[in-house]
C-alpha cells in the first residue's frame, strides 16, 4: 500500500490503480477494500462504490471504510444507503464527532428529522461546534418534543443564534406553550423577544394585552419590561395602539420606561458610505426611498458559520450536480438590504473577498454597524444602482442576487446585467417571488393600496387583517412571518414594486443567457418528494417537472425559487 500511496501522492493515478488492479484478489476482503480506494482517490467512484459494497458487510471493515461507502453513497442520491452506511461507522467510532455530525446530516436529507435530532444533539454533548448548531437547526424545524432537555438546547440555540430565527421560533413556542408558565416568567420566551420579531397573531394579541396593563398600571416585571421593549423596537413599534393607551402615554413623563414599549429613536444613517453608481430615477428611487425609511429586513444577530470553500459548499449542497471549477473568490452581493446575507456569505466562504451594495443608505447604515460589531474584515458596502453596476468595472467569481430582481423596473434586463459582472466559470445564487405561492397574498395587497406606508398606516393596515373576520382570505396573510414587523410587512404587502414569477421565468433566464442550473435549494422533504414523483430525475433539474410539481404542491416556492447557476468555462 506504500507504494501505491507514494504513486497517488505524485498525481500517477493511472500507475496506482493499474498496480492495485494487477495486485486485486477478487476473495479477499483486505484486497477489495485496497483497490475500492485507490479507485476513489483516482476518480473511478462507480467502480469503489461497488467494490466497497462488495466488501462492506456488518461487522467487517473498520469506521473509516463505512464513511467513503456512505459518502459514495449520497454523491448518486442513495439516502438510506448512506444512513445506513454512516450508521454502522458510528456503531464502530463512536467517539467521533464528526461521525456523529454526518449521520445527523444524512438523516435529514432522507427526511428523519427526529432521529437527526438525536444524533446532533449526541454530537454536540461530545463537541460544541459550528457545524454541529447549523444542523440542530436544522433538525429541529418542525420538532414535537418539549421536554426539559430540548427546552435547554433550545434556549442555548435562541439566546446564541445558532441560526435564523424564524427557524427556531415555532419549537422554541411549543416548549413555552408546554410549559405552563406566564409568558412573562419564562426564561425560553424572555429570549425570544430580544431575538427578533415574534410572529403569530394570537401570540401578538397575548403581548399587546400584557403591554396594555403594564402601561394603564404603571409597572411590570422590570426585566421582562425591557425584553418586550426589545421585541417592540425589533418589529418597529407596528402593533395597535388603542386611544386609552395613547392618553396614557401623553400623561407619562419623559424617560419613563414604559414609553420603550411604544416608541424609540430611528436608526441613524451614515454617511459616508462610498457611493459606486448613481440611483437611477422612476423604480429605483421609488425603491430607494422605500427602503430609507424602512430598512429592511430587522435582525438581530447572525449566526456563526463554519468556514468552507465555496466550491466544496456547493458540491455538498448539489451532490448529484455537474459543477466546474470556480475561478476565484470574489463575491458580489446584489442588494444586500439590512446586510444578513452578506455578512453570512463573508462569514462562510474561505478566503472570499465581498462586495456588497444596495439602494438604501440607511439599509446599508444598518448592515454595516453589525458589520463592525462581527469584526469582519472580506466585506465593503457601497451604495448602488444594481442597473448600473456594468460601470464599476468589476468582474466576480460569484453573485448572490436575493428577492431584489423582482423589485427592478425588468427584473431580466437586471438579470442579465449580472451576468455580464460573471466571470466563465462564476456562480450565482437567485432568489424570485414565487406566483403560484403568493396568490394567497392577493387580497391583502390589494386591501393594503387603501393605506399609507406610514408608521400609522401600517398599523391600521395591520389591524384591518388581524380584524378580519374567520375564513377571510385577507387573514392568510398572518401566516407570513414577514407580517409581524412594520419594515417588513410593508415589504410584503406594501411594496412600491413586484414583480412574480413561474418556473417558465427562471427557464427563461436560463436560456437567453446560456448558463447551466445546479439547483434548487429547498427542505429534503420537498425533494424526496419531487424524486418519487420524477425518478428518472434524481438531480432535480428539470424544469417541466418542476412546474408541474408546483401546481400540484402550491406552497413549495414559499420561501421563493431559491436556485443556483453556473456561467460555462467557454
Amino acid at each position: 500500500m506504500n507504494e501505491l500511496n507514494e504513486l497517488l501522492s505524485q498525481g500517477r493515478r493511472a500507475e496506482a490503480l493499474a498496480l492495485a488492479r494487477q495486485a486485486y484478489d477478487p476473495s479477499n476482503v483486505e484486497s477489495q477494500l485496497r483497490l475500492a480506494q485507490v479507485c476513489l482517490r483516482a476518480g473511478e467512484i462507480e467502480e469503489a462504490t461497488t467494490l466497497f459494497e462488495q466488501a462492506l458487510k456488518p461487522g467487517i471493515g473498520v469506521a473509516q471504510h463505512w464513511r467513503l461507502l456512505a459518502v459514495l453513497r449520497g454523491r448518486r442520491g442513495d439516502r438510506p444507503g448512506e444512513v445506513q452506511a454512516v450508521t454502522e461507522a458510528v456503531r464502530l467510532a463512536p467517539g467521533d464527532v464528526a461521525l456523529r455530525l454526518h449521520l445527523a446530516a444524512a438523516l435529514l436529507d432522507a427526511g428523519q428529522r427526529p432521529e437527526a435530532l438525536s444524533a446532533v444533539i449526541a454530537a454536540l454533548s461530545m463537541q460544541d461546534t459550528v457545524e454541529g448548531r447549523r444542523l440542530f437547526v436544522e433538525a429541529i424545524q418542525g420538532s414535537t418534543r418539549t421536554d426539559p432537555e430540548i427546552r435547554a438546547w433550545l434556549l442555548r440555540a435562541v439566546t446564541e443564534a445558532w441560526g435564523r430565527f424564524h427557524a427556531l421560533f415555532s419549537p422554541a413556542m411549543a416548549v413555552v406553550r408546554a410549559g405552563g408558565r406566564p409568558l412573562e416568567e419564562d426564561e425560553l420566551f424572555g429570549a425570544l423577544l430580544v431575538a427578533g420579531p415574534v410572529p403569530g397573531a394570537a401570540l401578538e394579541r397575548e403581548l399587546t394585552t400584557l403591554r396594555r396593563r403594564f402601561l394603564l398600571d404603571g409597572r411590570g416585571p422590570p426585566e421582562f419590561l425591557k425584553k418586550l421593549a426589545a421585541q417592540a423596537d425589533s418589529n418597529e413599534y407596528c402593533w395597535y395602539v388603542s386611544p386609552e393607551e395613547e392618553a396614557a402615554l401623553e400623561a407619562l413623563p419623559p424617560g419613563d420606561p414604559l414609553r420603550a414599549l411604544y416608541e424609540g429613536p430611528r436608526d441613524p444613517i451614515v454617511d459616508d458610505i462610498p457611493v459606486l453608481t448613481p440611483i437611477g430615477a422612476g423604480v429605483s428611487a421609488a425603491v430607494r426611498r422605500m427602503y430609507e425609511e424602512n430598512p429592511y429586513p430587522r435582525w438581530v444577530k447572525a449566526p456563526a458559520q463554519a468556514p468552507i470553500g465555496l466550491e466544496l459548499a456547493l458540491k455538498a449542497i448539489f451532490p448529484q450536480a455537474t459543477i466546474d471549477p470556480i475561478p476565484g473568490s470574489e463575491i458580489l452581493v446584489a442588494g444586500c438590504g439590512t446586510g444578513q446575507h452578506a455578512i453570512q456569505v463573508a462569514q462562510r466562504y474561505v478566503g472570499s473577498q465581498i462586495l456588497a451594495i444596495d439602494l438604501s443608505r440607511a439599509s446599508l447604515s444598518y448592515a454595516r454597524r453589525k458589520s463592525t460589531e462581527l469584526g469582519l474584515s472580506n466585506i465593503s458596502f457601497g451604495q448602488a444602482d444594481l442597473m448600473e453596476l456594468g460601470s464599476v468595472g468589476r468582474t466576480f467569481d460569484s453573485v448572490e442576487c436575493a428577492g431584489t430582481l423582482q423589485h427592478l423596473e425588468d427584473p431580466f434586463a437586471g438579470f442579465k446585467v449580472l451576468v455580464g459582472l460573471l466571470k466563465p466559470g462564476g456562480v450565482m445564487k437567485i432568489a424570485l417571488y414565487s406566483r403560484t405561492a403568493r396568490e394567497e397574498l392577493a387580497p391583502a395587497m390589494q386591501l393594503a393600496k387603501g393605506f399609507e406606508s406610514t408608521p400609522a398606516g401600517i398599523r391600521a393596515f395591520r389591524r384591518a387583517i388581524m380584524e378580519a373576520p374567520e375564513g377571510d382570505p385577507l387573514r392568510a396573510a398572518l401566516a407570513w412571518n414577514d407580517f409581524y414587523s412594520a419594515g417588513m410587512c410593508r415589504d410584503l404587502l406594501m411594496h412600491v414594486q413586484e414583480h412574480q414569477s413561474e418556473v417558465s421565468d427562471v427557464r427563461r433566464m436560463i436560456d437567453e443567457n446560456g448558463l447551466r442550473l445546479i439547483g434548487f435549494i429547498l427542505p429534503p422533504e420537498v425533494l424526496l418528494a419531487y424524486r418519487r414523483a420524477y425518478p428518472s430525475d434524481p438531480a432535480a433539474l428539470n424544469l417541466d417537472n418542476w412546474a408541474e410539481f408546483e401546481a400540484r404542491h402550491p406552497q413549495t416556492f414559499r420561501n421563493m425559487y431559491q436556485f443556483w447557476l453556473q456561467k460555462p468555462l467557454g
